[in-house]
């Protein structure tokens, strides 16, 4: 196998010439590199190429970045969600509803245009270890978690809530508190995120364990907006030390 074959690939989605050459070569060093100009070939190449991160622009003629991002997960070649690549989205606007709009549409961190060589290769190495913790981690706690909403799916919302109260009391750290928080949601139909504001750290935590850059923003610029926000399908609850993010609310219903 060649040196090249054993490195992580790396899709780079940019209309811009430039753009992807500058991309290109901060990036040829460590990583497998294949660049297109659209969404459209992106699509068309991404199952194949089965990279570990996506670099993708969002102001593109046809289907803009966000549209790419979300026709990209749900394509039907992913056995499951962690085969996915990480997508770091690149532009030059950056606001609360850019990033939003980036988190919604599926995205794991954002870079502003004209973006850093030495931030793009930090973050494309930080995702693609990122991918691999998530795989093990999932491995690791399919048998575990299988277990455990056998159980709870036998309580009522009731049950669920008891639960959480007597979990509550026997956590010996935030990390445990957190996951106690996150399953208790879950068990109501519900994906959460929590972050935890202590003294000494701010802490993320999420269904996959390490909280993405991109998660990590979103929680940065909302939390000190309304006790309650809702954007689409994500509502932020926010406490001084806890805000928790539920990010598929049932809007219909």
């Amino acid at each position: 196998m060649s040196e090249a074959a054993d490195r992580p690939r790396v899709l780079v989605v940019d209309d811009d010439e430039i753009s992807r050459a500058l991309l290109e070569s901060t990036l040829a060093d460590d990583f497998a590199v294949t660049a297109v100009d659209s969404g459209e070939a992106c699509l068309a190449r991404v199952a194949g190429l089965r990279p570990a991160v996506v670099l993708l622009d969002i102001g593109m003629p046809g289907i803009d970045g966000y549209e790419t991002c979300r026709r990209l997960r749900a394509l039907p070649d992913w056995a499951d969600p962690t085969d996915q690549p990480a997508v770091i989205f690149v532009s030059g606007h950056d606001s609360l509803d850019n990033r939003l709009e980036a988190y919604d549409s599926g995205g794991d961190d954002f870079i502003i245009k004209p973006p850093e060589p030495a931030e793009v290769a930090r973050k494309v190495r930080a995702l693609v270890a990122l991918v691999a913790e998530r795989r093990q981690l999932k491995a690791e706690k399919d048998s575990v978690q299988q277990m455990a909403m056998n159980f709870l799916t036998n309580l009522g919302e009731s049950g669920t809530a008891l639960q959480f109260l007597r979990g509550g009391l026997a956590c010996a750290d935030p990390a445990a508190l957190a996951q106690l928080t996150i399953g208790a949601l879950r068990d109501y139909g519900l994906k959460a995120h929590v972050q935890l504001r202590l003294p000494d750290a701010w802490l993320t935590f999420t269904e996959a364990g390490q909280a993405s850059p991109l998660e990590e923003s979103v929680f940065a610029q909302t939390r000190d907006l309304d006790r309650i926000f809702q954007f689409k399908q994500r509502l932020i609850i926010n406490y001084p030390h806890v805000s928790i993010l539920v990010s598929d609310l049932p809007i219909e219903d």
